[in-house]
């Protein structure tokens, strides 16, 4: 269940971000089922969370907030389609402190509930 989406799974092409950027993104790639927010990785970087902020707006298309809940609902779809688990299991797993919550956040990433995209995962 632990098993890791990759950068490429995400769309994450690291050969045009700048050395922080980078760097976060890679903090992101190792950690995203345990943060918790975007404050963590520009605590571990040493900078403040605006200025990873502006990092991100200056060299990568979406924000730090954006990719590290893409991450974290990247790694929901792999938990439905490979594991029979209730979606407050999942949520759990990924790092959410309740179904609701991601429901929100998997809905704003991809613009459908959980529900429904597990419905058409078991459809197709």
């Amino acid at each position: 269940m632990n098993s890791r989406i990759s950068l490429s799974e995400c769309g994450i092409d690291l050969s045009c971000c700048s050395p922080k950027v980078r760097e976060a993104i890679q903090i992101m790639n190792k950690k995203y089922l345990t943060l918790k927010s975007v404050k963590e990785i520009s605590d571990e970087l040493g900078i403040s969370e605006a200025t990873l902020s502006n990092y991100f707006k200056r060299y990568y298309p979406i924000g730090p907030k954006k990719l590290l809940t893409t991450f974290k609902i990247r790694h929901a779809i792999y938990l439905m389609k490979n594991f029979e688990l209730s979606l407050k299991e999942i949520a759990y797993l990924v790092g959410y402190p309740n179904q609701r919550r991601f429901s929100e956040c998997f809905r704003r990433i991809l613009g459908i509930s959980p529900n429904k995209y597990r419905k058409n995962i078991q459809t197709n």
